[in-house]
């Protein structure tokens, strides 16, 4: 007996819009390449949308602030800018920060734990003819027992390509949503696992290198984004250096990002180093 197994690739596409330290991700236009020289398959382009509302401009992903054992509707444009017809599949899920740093949601397949599993979808798979769009609603029911803060998601409309049964890539343009479920609010944000690592010159009268490493740890409930300041010195403070490392964008209630900082500093008996 002989058995295969499938290749699946997965690509998901997000744009951002950056206000000081957070993140605003949104959808945007996606194209599908045509297929391999030979073959005639005109590219699917597509987009994914927050629905339009009179009394609002055009938003660029969804926000809500609804109490536990409440709920909330909405809708999705899915617009297909192919010249020709195409078939999406439609899903909600949990959303992640990549290590990247980049938003996202969970693969499919991968299992919710939160609000990606609060969403029911009107459609879960959409034909839309070519130069059209269609309005897909969709409600968030929030539990009686769900954690107050941040609890964010995405709808992604995906399609899936390949040669072969065994290789194909699933592409897919997200929209994201902000949703806050009511109620006490803690901003909370921990330094854990420091390391430092020296290396020394080879010339004794040059400065060395330190390697600094830490894990910034999202305890509390809310997104938060960190401006970072870390400073290594000798004993009692001599010979101190300062370095600001990028600013992490976001990071979501209980994940956490690992930091890893070069500086330049002076071979000492011992050396100490601080981040805020």
């Amino acid at each position: 007996m002989s058995s295969k197994s499938a290749v699946i690739a997965h690509r998901t596409t997000f744009s951002a819009l950056l206000p000081v330290l957070l993140v605003l991700v949104a959808s945007t236009l996606f194209v599908l390449p045509a297929a391999a020289d030979g073959d005639e398959t005109l590219p699917t382009v597509w987009s994914l949308t927050p629905a339009p509302q009179d009394d609002e401009d055009d938003r660029v992903s969804f926000r809500f602030d609804v109490p536990p054992g409440e709920n909330a509707e909405d809708a999705v444009e899915l617009t297909n800018f192919s010249a020709q017809e195409a078939t999406f599949t439609l899903e909600a899920a949990d959303g992640v920060v990549s290590d990247s740093g980049v938003f996202d949601i969970l693969r499919p397949g991968e299992e919710n734990a939160a609000a990606g599993q609060w969403i029911e979808l009107g459609q879960q798979e959409v034909t839309v003819p070519a130069d059209e769009t269609v309005t897909v609603p969709f409600t968030i029911t929030v539990p009686e027992n769900a954690t107050p803060g941040d609890q964010p998601a995405g709808i992604a409309a995906s399609v899936s390509t390949g040669d072969s049964d065994d290789v194909s890539m699933v592409s897919r343009v997200g929209t994201r949503i902000h949703l806050r479920v009511d109620g006490e609010i803690e901003p909370t944000l921990a330094v854990n696992d420091m390391g430092v690592d020296y290396h020394q010159n080879w010339n004794p009268f040059a400065p060395g290198s330190a390697t600094v490493t830490y894990t910034v740890v999202n305890d509390g409930n809310v997104r938060l984004g960190v401006e970072q300041a870390l400073r290594s010195s000798g004993p009692f403070g001599i010979a101190g250096v300062d370095e600001q490392p990028e600013p992490i964008r976001e990071v979501l209630p209980g994940g956490e990002v690992q930091v890893q900082v070069e500086q330049d500093v002076w071979p000492l008996f011992a050396l100490h180093s601080t981040v805020e």
